[in-house]
């Protein structure tokens, strides 16, 4: 039985050693980008986020102001009980109805 070298496909270097540095190679382009985008995305805050905008803290305080005042208005609801039937988009639901009919 005569044993031959083994047979690297006509290339120079093993076929695992290929692959082991092709993926070498993919580490370091991802390690680069990943630089690249730090780079161009600017400076963070302490905490890793970006910070806000002033309109940004402005609609956030407007939707806090809304969540709070259905809330208040589904506990007060939940209290005393509705006097009528109340539609949340009626805008007189407040206003007393008569002098909204007789006007």
């Amino acid at each position: 039985m005569h044993l031959e070298k083994r047979d690297n496909m006509g290339f120079l270097i093993p076929p695992s050693a290929i692959v082991l540095l092709v993926m070498l190679g993919a580490g370091c382009l991802v390690c680069c980008g990943y630089a690249v985008w730090r780079l161009m995305e600017g400076s963070e805050g302490a905490t890793g986020f970006k910070p806000r905008t002033v309109e940004q803290e402005q609609y956030m305080a407007d939707v806090r102001t809304r969540n709070m005042e259905a809330l208040a208005y589904g506990v007060r609801q939940s209290r005393f009980g509705p006097k009528r039937k109340v539609d949340p988009r009626d805008p007189f639901q407040d206003e007393d109805r008569s002098q909204v009919m007789s006007g």
